[in-house]
């Protein structure tokens, strides 16, 4: 049973944590040149670092971008860190070898490119 637990949960944070990758790549591609590249090249020489909208918010391209940052999107960072730990742990284990090894790539990746965007800064802006 415990075998099964192990494969099913490192099965689901990669998949959660692919999702989440999908979603940020396919709603920072809204506005020409990505959306957090755009908001990190406005405050690029200093200024408050706060998301601003126009006057008609709700059709903004940034908005959904703003949105899953300030909700789903911060979860990725601790939900990848123990999925990493959690391969990292169950990888010595030949049973659970393959998706330990597939989880722990994957979740570095999405945590890598997480980080790279700046979602984090991003998301307390």
């Amino acid at each position: 049973m415990r075998l099964a637990f192990r494969i099913t949960l490192m099965s689901v944070i990669g998949v959660y944590c692919l999702g989440c990758l999908v979603i940020l790549e396919c709603r920072n591609r809204a506005v020409e040149g990505g959306v957090l590249q755009q908001y990190y090249r406005e405050y690029a020489g200093g200024g408050s670092m706060k998301w601003r909208f126009g006057p008609d918010s709700d059709s903004d391209p940034r908005k959904p971008l703003y949105i899953f940052i300030q909700t789903v999107g911060l979860s990725v960072y601790p939900v990848a860190a123990a999925g990493m730990v959690i391969s990292g742990i169950s990888i010595s284990r030949k049973q659970t070898r393959i998706v330990a090894i597939t989880a722990l790539v994957v979740c570095a990746a999405v945590l890598f490119r997480f980080i790279c965007l700046g979602v984090f800064p991003a998301a307390l802006g």
